[in-house]
């Protein structure tokens, strides 16, 4: 396929068709100093102080680099930046592309799906090589120059389904914000990959890339949240608390507390921190392509999800919570009842010790003073009326203990000891 690239011109007044696709940056793609990143470089007219007054939410880059390429004879160079999502810390690849004007469409369509397909090409222009099949979000946007006419409907599905196929409307849904298409000659379209712009001024298209990285980064920070999320959940229900490991076990809640309060945390710097564009930059197009884009990729059902998922999670662990304080309070009734059970048998062996004592004191008039007290065989019948009086001590207090733990195990359904050591 011969190259329809051309050298990338600025961002203002362009004249061609511009390839923006933007990659989630996985750890270990590229490494990535906080200090490098800067707020945006890139022109954005009467709407660039509310992107300088906001850079917690609106995304920071690093400087563009370029580089020359040769394909097949053809030369032209690529631009290539790191981006990073404010509010939920996400990185993301910008790599961009600009195509002649005058490429026939079905080229367009091929050139497009070979650099969305091929994101090795774009980590390859930042230097990157081996890069991992991991999975990363990805989105891509297509700014047509003012120089072309309004592109009809079979033009925009060829584009944004990156395939030369002809339209079959009552199976496409594309997505038109009313603020985009409402002036003549200029308009917008979004599918769940790829947006197509055209007819706006440079800082619109602009805020709109700014919108995508925002997007990117959000639907990443969504993903990991339920990868991790469902990965706690398997772990919380094969979780079960043991008597002789109660206190290794609370550690281990403690730490699956810490790590629902990191997902949360992600999940709203992710989903709900730079949802309202307005908030932030109070122009009608850009909010309305960020409501668009939101909408389209569903960020709001992944929030659903995710935020469904770790309800769970916490519900599971307060009830395993639950389960351990039950356990430490049994626990403790069990180690009262051993003390009691421990004072009870020494008073009960202490009582014949008693009784012996007092028989055979200077006192007593009963024993014989020709005898020892410890001989048995002559003082039988008292020894034998006191083992007697022993044993009956003992049978009634195990009797009386039996009852109780039938008792519990009548109430509970069983020992839970029984299932959990």
């Amino acid at each position: 396929m011969e190259s329809h690239l051309v050298p990338i011109e600025d961002f203002q007044n362009r004249r061609a068709i511009r390839i923006s696709l933007l990659i989630e940056i996985l750890e270990g793609d590229i490494p990535a100093d906080d200090e490098s990143f800067n707020p945006p470089d890139i022109k954005f007219g009467r709407l660039a102080r509310y992107v300088a007054n906001n850079p917690t939410i609106l995304p920071q880059q690093t400087p563009f680099e370029t580089r020359s390429v040769n394909n097949k004879g053809v030369s032209y160079r690529e631009s290539v930046s790191l981006w990073r999502s404010s509010t939920n810390g996400v990185p993301v690849l910008l790599y961009t592309a600009d195509i002649d004007a005058s490429t026939p469409l079905n080229e367009v369509v091929e050139i497009i799906n070979f650099i969305f397909e091929r994101e090795e090409l774009a980590f390859a222009a930042y230097g990157k090589e081996g890069l991992s099949d991991a999975v990363r979000t990805k989105y891509c946007l297509v700014f047509l120059p003012q120089s072309l006419e309004v592109p009809d409907f079979d033009f925009q599905q060829r584009i944004i389904y990156r395939a030369n196929l002809d339209a079959s409307p009552e199976f496409i849904n594309l997505i038109y914000p009313p603020e985009l298409n409402r002036r003549e000659n200029t308009g917008a379209a979004l599918g769940p990959l790829v947006a197509l712009l055209w007819g706006h001024q440079d800082y619109v298209e602009n805020i709109a890339l700014l919108s995508a990285i925002m997007a990117v980064g959000a639907e990443s920070g969504l993903r990991r949240t339920h990868v991790r999320a469902l990965a706690l959940l398997k772990d919380v229900d094969s979780f079960l608390p043991k008597y002789r490991s109660l206190s290794a076990d609370r550690h281990r809640l403690l730490r699956y507390l810490s790590e629902i309060v990191e997902l949360e945390n992600l999940l709203i710097l992710s989903a709900d921190a730079g949802v309202n564009l307005f908030t932030v930059i109070p122009s009608l197009r850009p909010a309305d392509f960020h409501r668009a884009l939101y909408g389209v990729l569903e960020i709001q059902s992944d929030r659903d999800r995710a935020a469904r998922i770790l309800s769970r999670v916490n519900s599971m662990v307060s009830a395993r919570a639950d389960q351990i304080r039950a356990m430490e309070e049994s626990e403790k009734s069990s180690r009262n009842r051993r003390w009691v059970i421990s004072v009870s048998a020494a008073s009960t062996i202490a009582i014949p010790f008693s009784i012996i004592f007092g028989y055979f004191s200077l006192e007593g008039s009963q024993p014989d003073p020709d005898h020892f007290f410890i001989n048995v065989l002559f003082y039988w019948k008292f020894y034998l009326t006191l083992l007697l009086g022993t044993i009956i001590i003992f049978a009634l207090h195990g009797l009386f203990y039996h009852l109780d733990r039938r008792r519990l195990n009548s109430e509970y359904g069983g020992d839970p000891r029984s299932n959990l050591e």
